[in-house]
């Protein structure tokens, strides 16, 4: 996970330094305003930083900072119709933000991936 910030920091870095004033520098990932959330704003830096990835931890998969609860299961159960809401309720400690965290670092895990078709379509 260090990694990956790392890397989104040294990319925001040269793209500042190479973007002019007040525009998103070109196929950059890192949003342009921070995210407004529970009536404060975060950035996608701070976002990623409460994923953690620890060999120790539920075998190394992410997870929401603090917990054993992985980026995977939060976003399991968004996809089978959770709410947020409910999901909040349910896991006592758990913010809008850990949420939020999860769907970012899901977005930025496949941004790199490729996806090959496992069968050919007809015309």
């Amino acid at each position: 996970m260090r990694g990956l910030l790392l890397r989104l920091e040294a990319t925001l870095r040269i793209a500042e330094a190479k973007a002019p004033p007040f525009q998103r520098p070109r196929g950059l990932r890192i949003a342009p305003m921070p995210l407004i959330i529970e009536g404060g704003t975060m950035t996608d830096i701070e976002l990623l930083d409460r994923i953690s990835i620890d060999p120790r931890i539920m075998t190394g998969k992410p997870v929401i900072r603090g917990t054993r609860l992985s980026a995977e299961y939060i976003l399991n159960l968004l996809a089978h119709g959770a709410t947020q809401k409910e999901i909040l309720e349910e896991y006592e400690g758990l913010t809008q933000s850990d949420i939020h965290a999860c769907l970012l670092f899901a977005s930025l895990s496949l941004e790199s991936a490729s996806f090959v078709p496992l069968i050919a379509e007809t015309a």
